[in-house]
């Protein structure tokens, strides 16, 4: 796209035009340090990560579930009972 183009569409906003990054969450491994510089290259996205406006990385990260795993006795005292 050439600057006048870029000046043209300026001031709309097109998902297209606006930064991206790709994340890979990839699981431990012995070899983590190696795993995580190859992950963008062994998963496909050397090409995508390219484009302008893009990016990828990888990392190793846990997932935590959005709500407490608490059972209905085993509830923090604060959490009072409502009638």
């Amino acid at each position: 796209m050439t600057a006048e183009e870029k000046k043209l569409i300026r001031g709309f906003v097109f998902l297209s035009q606006k930064p991206i990054l790709y994340v890979l969450n990839i699981s431990e491994s012995s070899t983590l340090g190696a795993d995580l510089d190859a992950a963008v290259e062994k998963y496909g996205l050397t090409e995508v990560a390219s484009r302008p406006n893009s990016g990828a990385t990888a990392i190793c990260g846990k997932v935590e579930p959005s709500w407490p795993r608490w059972t209905t006795t085993k509830r923090p005292s604060s959490w009072r009972a409502t009638a």
